[in-house]
């Protein structure tokens, strides 16, 4: 049997990898977020199941990733 490999969607880097994932988005209540391979864009919809959305960002991943990076980075308090 052959082991499974484990890729984040961060680390999805083109339309085969994105498609291996078992989700390309995830949502909340409020929000959703989708994974494009072919735009590499991250699109952020605020959207309620059923409604209409009211606001959407598309983001090239490479700058949404650096945002997560400082997001996730600890920092030194003052």
């Amino acid at each position: 049997m052959k082991k499974k490999k484990k890729l984040s969607p961060r680390q999805a880097r083109n339309e085969k990898q994105v498609c291996s994932l078992r989700s390309d988005h995830h949502d909340t209540d409020d929000f959703w977020i989708l994974i494009d391979p072919y735009s590499n864009e991250v699109f952020i919809h605020q959207q309620r199941s059923g409604e209409m959305s009211k606001q959407k960002l598309a983001i090239p991943k490479k700058d949404f990733n650096k945002l997560i990076d400082w997001y996730m980075r600890e920092q030194t308090t003052y």
